[in-house]
C-alpha cells in the first residue's frame, strides 16, 4: 500500500493553497521573498498525485490508458488555459505598443503548445532580453513543464511497469539524481526554465507513490515530521532568497519540506491548518489564480495608465480573485460536469436504474449553468469596474490637459519645475535634488537650444512621433537589430559579446590624432555615437578605440551580466593589456551605476582594476545616462510621457568623486533639468529601455556631451555651436 488514498486529499489541497498563496504575495508585494519557491511545491505535488492515479489505475485494471489520461489532464488543463491567453493577447494588443504585443503574441504561441520554458530559456540566455518587461505569459514556463511531464511520464510507467514496481522505482531514482545534477551545473537562466533542472523535483514527488507509508501508526512521530516539515517550508519559503541559487540549491529544503507535509497526512492524519476552509477554499481556485495573477500584475498598468499605486495594489489581487472564481463556476466546474456526464457508463438495465443517473446529470448540468452565468456576472462586472476607473482616468487627463494648455498659452516659457506633482518619477532618498537647470549652477552651461529642447520634453503632455518610435523600441529584438543595422553596426558591433575585435575598425576619429581609449559596459557602448561624433568632427585632433563590451563593466568586482561565463573577465584582462600597450592619451570609462549593493563594489572595482594599470594616461568616469521607469513599460498609449521621467542619481557621483586621479564628467545636463530628466528630447526617445540611451539620442548630444567633457578639462575634439 502507499500513502495515497483513494479520495481527495484535503492536506494536499492545503499544500496548494500555501504554494499559490507564496507565488501571488511574491509577485505582487515581493515578499515573502521565497514566494517564488510556491512553484516547487507545485512540480512536488503534481508528481505525487499523477502517479498515485497512476498507480491506482494500473493496480486496478492492469493497464495504463494513456488517451484517456490524456483527455482528462487536456479536460483540467486546456479550457481555463486558452481562456486565459486568448485574454491576455487581445488585452495586450489594445494596451501595449505593437512591439511588444508582437512579442506578446509569440509568447502565447509557446504556451499554448507546452513550450513556454524553452522560449523564455532562449529569451533570458539572449544580453539584450533578459532586462526586458516580463511578459505577461511568462509564468506558463512552470504549466509548460508539467504538460510535458504528462506526455512523458505516463509512457515511461507503462514501459517500465510491465517490468516491476522495483524498475519504476530505479528509473524514478535515477532520473531524480540526474535532473539534480543537471540544475546544479545549469546556467542560471537557462536552467531556472529548463525542463531537466526540474524533473528532479517532480521525480520527488513521484517517488513518494511507490514507497510504502514509512510513518505507519507511530502517530507522535508523524506529528513531528508533519511539524518539522512545515516550520521548514514556512522559513524557506520566508527567507529563500533566490541570490542562494535558483532552482539548486535552494529548492531542496523546500521539496523536502513538502514531501515530509506529504508522507505525514492522509488517512485522516491532516494537519488542521492545510484542511481548513480558507485553505480549501483558495486551493479550490489555485489553477486558474496561478493563471490569472500574473497577467494582471504586468498588464494592469497599462490598462490603467498613472493610476497610483494605492489604486493598482489592491485591483491587483482583486481582480485575479474575480476572474479565478468566474473560471472556477463558469468553465471548470461545467467541463468537468459534463466530461462526467459523457463519461457515465451505460448499464444494459432497465430504463427505471438509468434515469436517476441522467437526471443527477441533467441537475449538475442546471447548476453549472446557474453557476457560469452568475461567473459571468463576476467577470463581466469587473471588467466594468475597471473600464470606469479608466474613464475617470480618462477624463481627469483630459482636464489636466486642458488646464495646462491655458498655462502654456499665457506662459510662453513655462518652467515645467514649477509642476513637480504632475511627474511620474518616485521620490528617492539616493536622487540628488540639487538644483541642475542648465545655468551653470551645479554642471557645465549648455546652449540655449539644448536646454529649451529639455525643458520642452518636460513639458509634454502627450507622446510624440519620436526617432525611434515607441513602437520600434518595444519589439523584443530592437536592440539585437540595432547591432546589426547599417546606420549602427560599425559602432555597437565592437561590443558584441561574441565575435573577434578588431582595433582598426574599432578606432575613429582622426587617425594621426591622440589617443582615446573608451572602457565599460553597455553604456559605454550605446554613447559611443556620441563620442564618435565628437573625434570625427571638422578639426577633430582625436581619435578613440571602443573597447566597450555589453554586460562587462569595467570593474576588478566579480560582477557581470554578459552569458559567456568567464568571458568578461578575459576581456577586462585584454583591455588592461591593450591599454598598457598603446598608453593611450586619455581613458574613458562608463560604467552602469547598479543596483544599491552593487555600487559601491563596482567603484571600488574600479580603482583596484585601474591600479593594477600600468599608465599615465589621463582618466576620466563619465556618468551614464540617469537610469529610469523601462521605456517599454511606462509608454503605453493613453499614457503620458511624465510616467517615464526620471530623476539624477547622487549615490555613483558621490563614489566615483572619491576616486583619486579620477576626473568625474558629470552628463547629468545633457539630460536632464530641474532634477527631472525627460523620455524625450527633440523628438529623440531618449532610452530604449531602463538604461540604454538611443544611439540616436546620443548622437543628437554629441555637442552637449563635449561641453561636459570641457567642463572636465578634456577636449576631445572641437565643439561645435551647432544648436544640440
Amino acid at each position: 500500500m502507499t500513502t495515497a488514498p483513494t479520495t481527495r486529499r484535503s492536506d494536499i489541497e492545503g499544500l496548494r493553497a500555501v504554494a499559490i498563496l507564496a507565488v501571488v504575495l511574491d509577485h505582487l508585494l515581493g515578499r515573502p521573498v521565497g514566494g517564488y519557491l510556491g512553484v516547487d511545491v507545485f512540480f512536488v505535488v503534481s508528481g505525487f498525485v499523477i502517479t498515485t492515479n497512476l498507480l491506482r489505475e494500473h493496480s486496478g485494471t492492469g493497464r495504463i490508458d494513456l488517451l484517456g489520461f490524456a483527455r482528462r489532464r487536456a479536460l483540467r488543463l486546456l479550457p481555463a488555459a486558452a481562456i486565459t491567453i486568448a485574454v491576455t493577447v487581445v488585452i495586450a494588443v489594445a494596451v501595449l505598443p505593437s512591439g511588444r504585443a508582437a512579442s506578446v503574441a509569440r509568447d502565447a504561441v509557446f504556451a499554448a503548445i507546452g513550450a513556454a520554458n524553452w522560449h523564455f530559456a532562449a529569451d533570458g540566455t539572449n544580453y539584450f532580453a533578459r532586462d526586458a518587461p516580463p511578459s505577461p505569459l511568462q509564468h506558463f514556463w512552470s504549466l509548460a513543464v508539467e504538460e510535458q511531464f504528462y506526455l512523458a511520464w505516463p509512457l515511461l510507467m507503462v514501459l517500465v511497469l510491465g517490468w516491476s514496481r522495483r524498475a519504476a522505482v530505479a528509473l524514478v531514482l535515477v532520473l531524480a539524481v540526474a535532473s539534480a545534477l543537471c540544475a546544479g551545473m545549469a546556467e542560471p537562466v537557462g536552467g531556472y526554465f529548463a525542463t531537466q533542472s526540474r524533473v528532479w523535483e517532480l521525480a520527488s514527488g513521484s517517488l513518494l507513490a511507490f514507497v510504502p507509508d514509512p510513518l505507519g501508526h507511530h502517530h507522535r512521530l508523524r506529528r513531528v515530521v508533519r511539524a518539522c516539515s512545515g516550520t521548514v517550508l514556512l522559513a524557506v519559503l520566508l527567507a529563500g532568497d533566490e541570490r542562494l541559487g535558483a532552482p539548486m540549491p535552494i529548492a531542496i529544503p523546500a521539496v523536502l519540506a513538502a514531501a515530509g507535509i506529504i508522507l505525514s497526512g492522509g488517512q485522516n492524519r491532516e494537519s488542521p491548518r492545510l484542511v481548513s476552509a480558507p485553505a480549501q477554499g483558495l486551493a479550490s481556485i489555485s489553477y486558474p489564480l496561478y493563471l490569472w495573477h500574473w497577467p494582471v500584475i504586468v498588464l494592469l498598468p497599462a490598462v490603467l495608465p498613472g493610476a497610483p499605486p494605492h489604486v493598482l495594489l489592491p485591483l491587483s489581487l482583486l481582480v485575479p480573485l474575480a476572474l479565478s472564481i468566474a473560471t472556477t463556476w463558469g468553465v471548470e466546474r461545467p467541463v468537468r460536469s459534463w466530461a462526467t456526464a459523457r463519461s457515465a457508463p451505460e448499464r444494459d438495465t432497465p430504463s427505471r436504474s438509468r434515469r436517476p443517473l441522467r437526471h443527477r446529470a441533467r441537475g449538475r448540468l442546471g447548476q453549472d449553468r446557474f453557476r457560469a452565468l452568475l461567473a459571468g456576472m463576476v467577470a463581466l462586472s469587473t471588467i466594468a469596474i475597471l473600464l470606469c476607473v479608466k474613464a475617470v482616468g480618462a477624463d481627469q487627463s483630459r482636464v489636466d490637459s486642458s488646464v495646462a494648455d491655458g498655462e502654456v498659452a499665457a506662459t510662453a516659457e513655462r518652467d515645467p519645475a514649477a509642476d513637480p506633482d504632475r511627474t511620474g518619477a518616485v521620490a528617492d532618498p539616493d536622487r540628488d535634488d540639487t538644483d541642475l537647470n542648465p545655468d551653470g549652477t551645479a554642471g557645465p552651461a549648455l546652449d540655449q537650444r539644448r536646454a529649451a529642447a529639455i525643458r520642452a520634453g518636460l513639458g509634454l503632455r502627450s507622446w510624440p512621433s519620436t526617432i525611434p518610435s515607441i513602437d520600434d523600441v518595444s519589439a523584443d529584438d530592437y536592440l539585437t537589430r540595432q547591432v546589426s543595422s547599417p546606420r549602427w553596426a560599425d559602432v555597437l558591433r565592437c561590443s558584441q559579446q561574441t565575435g573577434g575585435r578588431d582595433r582598426t575598425s574599432c578606432t575613429f576619429g582622426a587617425p594621426d590624432g591622440r589617443l582615446a581609449v573608451l572602457v565599460g559596459d553597455s553604456t559605454a557602448a550605446f554613447t559611443m555615437p556620441a563620442l564618435r561624433q565628437l573625434v570625427e568632427g571638422e578639426g577633430s585632433a582625436w581619435r578613440i578605440l571602443d573597447l566597450a563590451r555589453f554586460g562587462c563593466p569595467f570593474t576588478a568586482a566579480e560582477i557581470h551580466f554578459d552569458t559567456d561565463g568567464d568571458g568578461c573577465e578575459r576581456h577586462k584582462q585584454q583591455v588592461v593589456t591593450t591599454i598598457e600597450e598603446l598608453q593611450p592619451d586619455l581613458v574613458l570609462v562608463m560604467n552602469a551605476e547598479g543596483s544599491r549593493d552593487e555600487s559601491t563594489p563596482l567603484v571600488d572595482g574600479l580603482r583596484d582594476l585601474l591600479d593594477e594599470t600600468r599608465t599615465d594616461a589621463a582618466i576620466a568616469f563619465l556618468l551614464p545616462n540617469p537610469v529610469g521607469p523601462d521605456i517599454r513599460s511606462c509608454a503605453v498609449p493613453g499614457g503620458r510621457p511624465a510616467m517615464c521621467e526620471t530623476r539624477p542619481s547622487a549615490q555613483q557621483r558621490r563614489l566615483v568623486a572619491r576616486l583619486d586621479g579620477v576626473r568625474l564628467v558629470d552628463t547629468t545636463p545633457v539630460w536632464c533639468a530641474s532634477s527631472r530628466c525627460p523620455a524625450v528630447i527633440d523628438d529623440q526617445l531618449v532610452r530604449v529601455d531602463a538604461l540604454h540611451v538611443t544611439p540616436e539620442a546620443a548622437a543628437t548630444a554629441a555637442s552637449a556631451m563635449g561641453r561636459a567633457l570641457s567642463a572636465a578639462g578634456i577636449e576631445l575634439g572641437r565643439s561645435t555651436d551647432d544648436g544640440s
